[in-house]
Parts: structure tokens; sequence; C-alpha cells
């Protein structure tokens, strides 16, 4: 295929469009397990076309293949026995055939009709293996003996949802970075108002003229606006973006405006060098995004465009002269009868109004799309065409008169053409129906919940409460709870399947286009309202924390016991002798009442001690004793806020604080590292405590690290709430305490060197005879001497390598990581593998200053595993700096569940035979947990997804919710995955240390 036929043609859609309908499947009456035992063929006869450039027919068979795949988990056999369906669905063989439908598709939509006849021609021979007599399934051919479904080429809702884009589409679009908005509204238009997101430009549509090339409208956004939106332009193409919106004042599906076609036209034929993504046109344009999503512009109040245009139109219609209802009658014998307006149906406005679209060139919109000229009457013409005539050449919805006067009758319609409604979008309707249900008994559920906790409230600090009316309300709170919990657990399950059977280029009629726009609406109505429900109710949560606290620091816990008085309970002069020996009362309660009103009076005071007789060494030790007395004597849990339920250990949330998912997700990965849990649960790091005052935390973080530890491993709570924890950490780093949201590699990064520091100790190992190799010095340098359970388990060691390109001298040095931090591929998918060999691969850098030559020379830069540790935690650098800034790379990136082999990367320097680190254990890891970030740099979402170490299941930790998840999830979240812990297959818990 010549660089030309790539550059210079338009994307093929309609062909892509057929092709998919094609794709579609009937499953009615299909057995699941006769469509799993036939993806293997339809498999290798798709990747065979492909190979053969029969790249039409290898689409449809690699479609098919999965949408069965698709089908086939909606099903009630694949859930009762998931192991024999993925016996016959490998991940693997999944990925590859998503990956060559990915490729296929781009080579299509570079293809012109008829630039290629034998990939023109494939398609018909692909039609003669996959003809289906009467629909009845061969048991031989399956796979391959599927009839494809009539679909008219002309249908006009084709065109529409491959040109247009709607308001609302727009708006889900915003919080992405693969789209730019390309607003041709005048540069004073823009300046006053526009969408308020960085991904949007201005080309006014005065510089949009024929014969222009691409490359000198982006000299126009350089000089005349920003270098920012130039270069926001200059990334147009596929391999940055996805979609391409073009917006005006008010184009819409009937009005066509000629300057944005004119601007699809430049982007898709006259761009050499680069392939368009697809293109969209914003119905309604700016004047509908105002009226429908107001307070996302930077000014909502601007005037609606200049009113000339339509001034200039109005003079223009002003010398059309029209013929009166009256002299039509009277001239034309043709029309017969008097005519019976209220059969005449015109959909279209016509007069001047100022909010009129009026059309260019004197022409108007018919419904295909086409442009027709006016028919204009002379009223001097004796050949006066009749009014059914002229309306039937407007081509608008009219009802044909008859030449009698009998009824109007409407045409018959031929509805065969129309395309019918595809199992697809039966099924999502379906799905959305039963969301927007659920949604609607969720938020009916939550307003309840929100008024009992109101309730619960009140009645908590009401000095005069019934404790039974608290009870009752208590137990119908767990009721309602439990309601919810398993209403938001249904919710989520239809989440999953309607996200399972989306296409990204699905085809709906328009009916059923209409109905799921009005479902997702009313989805997204009740979405909102849970979520200012929700909202409510975690500051009502925060007042009653709050309050909580306050009580708490004006309680100490000294105040009661030294207050309390003993008295006699009789006088010593009583005559009455029972025999028995006086006891005292405890406490004497007119005394304390006594007390606290002298004590509002004058303070106590307090004794004079002289503490400069006392050895230093004994006040320290009180002091240290005293600190642990009072760590040891609260009850950390209860201070959790936990929310009671049986559960399996370490199958318990946390609660969100205010943007605390960051910290919510690492929690849960260091929980499910096997032997960290063991060691807090089991109080080993007791033993390990250093509270000595060189330690900046004094062993605060870990204590408080630990608590959280045996709650999450506790199984009596369903979720417990880290206050002291997150208020600890921000106590030693401010940008911890505050309710923003934070990276959750910074904040693994500070707790690991927090708790090393809380738990580390003389490294007896060290001390032995013998000389130390290079990289075990510089690791007794880097540790100071000291080791600890964190150490231990996460930190390795890597050589970097520096080699000057003309005298070959060397300069090596070593450094410690908790967590090994990489860069993403620019490629749209790429492995863990290809990431690792690309950071440790040597790297060219310019201006190194040579030892040898005394003067700066190019080099090459290599980095080594000197050390693995037992815990590898890889970082995907996602949010990473670009031509236009900072933001976040969604690049997939396929990692393995198990097997991680980093033996290859690992080298053993020179002078290591005394090495202290012997790491032929350490190399082949296994994935246990990882941390996900879903949005962008603007705002986004931390989960974490564990493997229990007890359970060997996969749970997803969303906050305070907890669910099960299968393996396969796991490896879908490949543009999400964010830190990834890995464990080394050889290194059980007992074998660590």
């Amino acid at each position: 295929m010549s660089k030309k036929l790539i550059n210079d043609s338009p994307p093929n859609n309609q062909n892509i469009i057929s092709l998919i309908s094609k794709s579609i499947i009937d499953y009615k009456n299909k057995k699941p397990r006769d469509v799993a035992t036939r993806l293997k063929s339809m498999h290798d006869n798709g990747l065979l076309d492909k190979k053969n450039k029969k790249y039409d027919s290898a689409f449809v068979l690699l479609k098919r293949y999965l949408n069965s795949i698709e089908w086939i988990k909606t099903t009630k056999d694949y859930r009762d026995n998931p192991l024999f369906y993925k016996s016959h669905m490998p991940i693997n063989q999944i990925e590859e055939v998503r990956q060559a439908c990915d490729e296929i598709y781009t080579l299509l939509n570079a293809i012109s009709p008829g630039a290629n006849d034998n990939t023109r021609d494939s398609i018909f021979n692909a039609d003669k293996r996959l003809a289906l007599n009467d629909n009845v399934l061969n048991d031989e051919t399956l796979d391959i003996t599927l009839n494809f479904p009539e679909t008219p080429t002309d249908e006009p809702i084709n065109s529409e949802v491959d040109s247009f884009i709607s308001c609302r589409q727009l708006y889900e679009l915003l919080p992405q970075i693969r789209f730019l908005i390309i607003d041709t509204r005048s540069m004073n238009d823009f300046d006053r108002s526009h969408i308020r997101t960085e991904r949007c430009v201005n080309i006014p549509s005065s510089k949009i003229t024929r014969g222009i090339l691409v490359k000198k409208l982006e000299s126009f956004l350089r000089e005349h606006r920003n270098s920012y939106q130039a270069e926001l332009f200059k990334k147009r193409h596929r391999r940055y973006l996805d979609s391409l919106i073009l917006l005006d004042w008010n184009t819409n599906r009937k009005t066509e405006e000629s300057h944005l076609l004119l601007m699809k036209e430049l982007l898709t034929n006259w761009d050499y060098g680069n392939i368009p993504p697809d293109i969209f046109f914003l119905d309604g344009g700016y004047i509908e995004w105002l009226n429908v999503y107001p307070q996302t512009v930077t000014d909502p109040h601007i005037p609606l465009p200049n009113d000339e245009e339509n001034d200039a139109m109005d003079e223009i219609l002003e010398e059309v002269t029209y013929p009166s209802w009256a002299r039509s009658e009277e001239l034309s014998p043709k029309a017969g009868k008097k005519l019976n307006h209220d059969n005449v149906t015109i959909r279209g406005n016509y007069t001047n109004s100022k909010q009129s679209n009026y059309t260019t060139n004197n022409s108007i919109i018919n419904s295909n799309g086409s442009k027709k000229p006016f028919d204009y009457i002379d009223e001097n013409s004796g050949d006066l065409t009749s009014l059914s005539q002229e309306v039937q050449n407007i081509d608008l919805q009219t009802n044909k008169i008859s030449s009698n006067n009998s009824p109007i009758s409407k045409p018959p319609i031929d509805r065969s053409n129309k395309p019918s409604s595809n199992p697809q979008s039966l099924m999502i309707l379906d799905l959305l129906r039963q969301l927007s249900d659920v949604a609607d008994y969720q938020e009916k559920i939550e307003r309840q919940l929100s008024k009992i906790d109101n309730q619960i409230f009140k009645k908590s600090y009401d000095d005069e409460y019934d404790s039974e009316d608290l009870d009752t309300l208590k137990s119908q709170h767990k009721a309602v709870a439990l309601t919810l919990e398993e209403i938001i657990a249904n919710k989520m399950t239809l989440k999953s399947q309607w996200e399972s059977i989306k296409l990204p280029k699905i085809l709906m009629n328009n009916v059923d286009a209409r109905e799921a726009e009005k479902l997702e609406l009313k989805l997204g109505h009740h979405e909102n309202q849970i979520a200012n429900i929700q909202m409510e109710r975690k500051i009502q949560h925060r007042k009653k924390q709050q309050y909580d606290e306050e009580q708490r620091m004006h309680r100490t816990p000294n105040d009661n016991n030294n207050r309390i008085y003993k008295e006699p309970l009789k006088n010593e002069g009583s005559t009455t002798n029972t025999g028995l020996k006086r006891s005292l009362s405890s406490p004497n309660l007119a005394q304390v009442k006594k007390s606290k009103t002298e004590n509002q009076l004058e303070d106590r005071k307090t004794p004079q001690i002289d503490r400069s007789s006392k050895p230093l060494n004994i006040r320290k030790y009180v002091r240290e004793t005293n600190n642990n007395l009072q760590i040891s004597c609260r009850n950390p849990e209860k201070e959790m806020d936990p929310v009671y339920r049986n559960t399996h250990p370490g199958i318990t949330g946390l609660k969100n604080l205010g943007n605390s998912c960051y910290m919510n997700s690492i929690i849960q990965c260091l929980s499910n590292t096997a032997y960290l849990a063991k060691y807090f649960i089991e109080n080993a790091y007791e033993d390990d405590l250093n509270t000595n005052s060189d330690n900046e935390t004094r062993g605060q973080i870990a204590v408080e690290f630990a608590s959280v530890i045996k709650a999450l491993w506790r199984g009596q709570y369903k979720s417990i709430a880290p206050h002291h924890l997150k208020k600890t950490i921000g106590h030693y780093k401010l940008q911890f305490d505050s309710y923003e949201q934070q990276d959750s590699h910074e904040f693994l990064t500070f707790l690991l060197d927090w708790m090393h520091n809380d738990l580390r100790k003389d490294d007896i190992k060290l001390r032995r005879d013998g000389p130390l190799s290079a990289a075990d010095k510089e690791w007794e340098k880097a540790m100071e001497g000291q080791i600890s359970t964190v150490s231990q388990l996460f930190y390795g060691q890597l050589r970097s390598s520096i080699c000057c390109m003309t005298c070959s001298s060397r300069s090596i040095t070593y450094e410690t990581f908790n967590s090994l931090s990489i860069s993403l591929m620019e490629s749209y998918r790429c492995t863990l593998d290809d990431c690792l060999k690309n950071f440790l691969s040597g790297q060219k850098i310019s201006g190194w200053a040579c030892p040898n030559c005394k003067k700066p020379r190019d080099a090459t830069k290599k980095f080594d595993f000197v050390k693995l540790a037992p815990i590898m935690v890889i970082h995907l650098n996602r949010f990473a700096g670009t031509d236009v800034g900072l933001e976040k790379k969604n690049t997939q990136v396929v990692f393995p569940l198990n097997d991680l082999d980093l033996r290859p990367y690992l080298v053993i320097d020179s002078d290591s035979s005394n090495t202290l680190h012997n790491n032929s254990r350490h190399y082949n890891y296994n994935l246990y947990a990882m941390s996900n970030h879903y949005g962008s740099m603007g705002g986004g979402h931390y989960t974490a997804l564990c493997k229990n170490s007890t359970l060997n299941k996969w749970y997803k930790y969303d906050d305070q919710t907890v669910t099960e998840v299968a393996e396969s999830y796991v490896k879908t979240q490949c543009a999400s995955a964010y830190l990834l812990f890995y464990s080394s297959v050889q290194s059980e818990p007992s074998t660590y240390i």
C-alpha cells in the first residue's frame, strides 16, 4: 500500500459500518458450548485472512470472535462452568485478536473505495464461506457459517452516527485526553466565551478556505493564538486522538455549515502525513451547549451571534415574492378544490426570526442530507405549480393532496429497509432500563439512610434521649445499610455487563438510539442525586467526627481519679456494733460536687518537685515509659468508627476521609503483603520499635500503621476509618494532612521510608571479616549499617554505569530503591517487559564530564539490577511531561500475573565474590496487589486489587467497598494500572528474612 494512498484517502467509514453489521450474529437457539468450541476456527481463519491481506473478511471473522466471547460471558452456563470456557478463551489469544482488529480498522480507514481490488474483492469470497441456509447452524462450521443481516447502506442514520456528536457525549469526553475540540467561531466570540477545557483550539471560519493546507492553520494558531493551541493542533492525528470535534454557533443535523464540511475535508484529504481520528460535528453547536451545560463555559451570558447575518438574510427573503393562497386558487385550474390546510404538516421554520437557522446559497437540506434550490414562483406566470408540487419539491414532510375532495391518506411506508434492532442494541437497552430502575431505588434508600443518620446524630447528643429509641434507630440503620449494599452490588453487576457488551461503533437504529440516550440521561440524573445525598452524609459524618474529637480533647483520664474522696460510712462514735469492719465508700458524690465548685474558683496548686537531683537517663526512661503507656491505654480500633460485620480477615474496607483514596489504596496493598501483615498482627514489630530522639517519627507511624493492619485482619469489621494514621502522617508531611488528592506512589515512598526508620536495628550480618564488594559498601552506606523488616522486604539496589563513547572510560555508582519507576512506551499498547527493557537499556547522553578526557563527551548510561528485593513494587510513570504540559498517559501496559522473570536483568559485580546479598532466590515474581488510577491530571480516583493470601482470591478495594473479582478482571486493568506489587515465588513468609 503506497504512502500516498494512506495519506490522501479519507477513512472508508461506510465500509467499516457494513463490515461491523455483517459481524453481528443472532445467537438465538445457539448453545454456548458449541460456539466456544469453534472460537479457535474463527481465530485461525481470521488471522490467516489478515496475513493474506484479505482485510475485510479478516475483520468480520475476528469481530465475530470477540462478539461471541462477549455473548458467552453473559450466559448462565459460563458462570456455572467457567473452567470449561476459559480453556477455549485464552487471554493472550483474545488480546491478539483485539490488536489485530485495531490494525485492520486502521488499514480499512486508510483504504479508499476501489483502491485495492484484491482487498475489495475479498469480502465476496468471505461471503461465500460465511453463507448460511435459513439461518441454521452447521455443526462443523458454526464459526464461519452465519448469515449477514441486511443493512441498508444509504440509511441517513448511518451518516448521522458518524458525523454528529451530542452535547451529552461531548460532556462525557471532557475528563479524557484523547480528543480535541476545534471551535470555528470568530476570535472575539471565542475569547469572550468558550468551553472550559484545555483540549480546545480556535480556528475562525474565515481562515478555512478551499485549497489551503492544514499546516497553514497550524501556523495561524502559533502566530495569532498561542503556542499551546498550536501544539495541541499539531497532535491532531490518530496516534494522539480518538475523536476530533468541530463546532460553530448553531450547526445541527439539518444544517451542516459549509465551513465545517470544508474543515472536515481539509483534515481528511489535505493533511499530508497524518491519518485523522474520527471527526464529528457538535449537534446544535455552541448555542445548544450553552443551553445544556452553561456551567462548563467561561461566560454563559455571552450575547447570541450578531444579528447582521440574519438581517442580511431578511433582505434577501424580502425580495422573494410568494403567491397568495386565494390567488393561487383562482389562477390555477389544477388546484380544483379548496385546500385543506390542516392536512399539511411542514416541519421547519423559514420565518425571519432571529433564532432561525438559515441555509447557505439559497438552499435547504432534504431528508437525505442533500441540498435542493428553492423553486421561486413568478406571480405573473400563467402556469402556476400546485401547492402540493411545490411542497414536494421542497422535500419537507407533507401529505400528498389528491385531485378530488376525498380524505388524504398517508402513503404506505416500507419498513423492510429500515435497520432492525440487533441483539447488542436490545441487550444494551434492557440493561439500561434495569440500571435506571436500580439507580432510582438506590436513590430512595440513600435518602432513607440519610434521614436515619440525622436522627441518630440528634439523639446521640441529646441529654434527654431515650436509649431504646437510639437502639431502634441503629437497628433500622443496619437493616437499611445491608439493603443498600445489595442494591449497589446489583448495580455494579449490571454496569459490568453493560460495559462488557458496549461496542465502540455499535449500530443502532434511530428509535433505539433515542431511547438509549433518554435512559442514559435518566440514569445520569439518578447518579447525580445519589452523589449529592452521599456528599451530605459525608458532611454530616464529618461533623459528628469533629464533635467526638472535641469531646475527647476536653476529657482527661486523670480528672476523675484526682477528685475521688473517701468518707466513713458512719461516724466512729456510733453505738451500733455489727462486728464488721468499717469500709470507705467511693466516691463521695457530695465532695466531688464541692471539688468542682472550688476548682472553678481557683486552680489547684502544682506541687514543686526538684528534678535536678534525678539522673538524666532515668528521666528519659520515665518519658518513654509514659509515651508507651499512653499508646497502650487507648483502644485505637474504637476510634476508627468501625462498621461491624463478621467477614473474612483481610476483607475490610477503608472509609474515604476526604480524597484519601490514594492512601486507602496503598494501605490495602501493604495489608495484603503476607509477611508484613503477619509481622504487625503478631506484634513482632514491638521488639524493633525505634523510639529514640534521633528518629523524627519516634515509632509513631509504625504503631498507628500496626493498629490499622490489625483492624483490617480482625474479621469483625466491614469498614474502618484510619483517622489517627492519616493525622500522624499529616503531622510529618503537611501535604498528606489536607483533603486534596495526592499521588499514591509518593505516599508509598514516604510511608516505607518512615516505617524503615521506625523499625530499623543494627545489621549484624555486616559485622564480618573479609572485604566487602563495591555494591555491599554502597548498600551499607545507604542503610547506615542498619536494617529493618521493611528494607529486607522492599529495598533493592541498582547499578548505574556511564561509559564515555570516546575513550571508553566508565563511571559506576549505586543507588537503593523501594519502588522502581519506569517510563511508558510511546505506543498505544505495550508490555511490562518492553518497559523494563527500555528502562534498563543503554541511553545516549550528551555533555558528560568525562574524568579521563577532561572535557564534555557523549556517553551511554545504563542501569542494571544488583540486588532484587523479595517484594518488587513497579511504578508505571503515567504522569509525565509532554510538549503541551503535564498529562496522564493511558497507555495499555500488558503485565503478567505469574512468572515475571527478572533474572536476565540481574548482574554480579566483578568483585562480588564475597557479596552479602544472595540474589539467586529472588528473580521470579507473581503479582499479588496493584494500585489503579482512573481519571486524568485534573482529577481521578484510586482503587486497589489484591489477592488474599489465605483465600487465594482477588478482591477489589474501592474505599469502604470490597468486592470479589475474577482473575480475568485483573488482566483487563492495562490502562489504569499504576503500581504493581510483585512477590518472589520462592520467598514464602518464613524465608523472607
